[in-house]
């Protein structure tokens, strides 16, 4: 059962919570790692004052945007993000999903997705898209 509070919601196993500019040092490490850079359309290792920056700007954005830290047991193990709202907030990408490499195979990406797209839909979110990078292998 989806369990929503302020900034958080949980399933009771996983919790995404939106992130904070605390984050910003763990959400680098982890976009960093090999094995996530390798997800994302740009793999190369981003400055940290670059990646600052993008930090700061979605903090002072006026927008529907939310940035997700994945948690279990109040630990981080990923992040997940919903933003680029269309069609008056029915339409949304949906992005920045990474699973530290040291937590993969273990059920929280899958838990993580259910409460977001549950989230995205009582937000009002009809239709999401995202893009699949298919010639990148994963590894867990």
């Amino acid at each position: 059962m989806l369990t929503v509070t302020e900034r958080l919601l949980t399933d009771g196993s996983v919790s995404l919570r939106e992130n904070s500019p605390t984050d910003s040092e763990m959400l680098y490490r982890g976009r960093m790692a090999p094995l996530s850079r390798s997800m994302f359309l740009n793999t190369e290792v981003i400055p940290y004052e670059a990646h600052e920056s993008m930090i700061q700007k979605y903090f002072r954005a006026d927008t529907k945007d939310c940035w997700f830290v994945i948690e279990s047991a109040q630990k981080p193990v990923g992040t997940i993000a919903l933003y680029n709202f269309e069609d008056h907030g029915r339409r949304s990408e949906w992005g920045r999903f990474v699973i530290a490499p040291e937590s993969r195979g273990l059920g929280f990406g899958r838990r993580a997705l259910r409460l977001f797209m549950e989230y995205a839909k009582t937000s009002g979110v009809r239709s999401l898209h995202s893009e699949v990078l298919s010639t990148r292998a994963c590894s867990h």
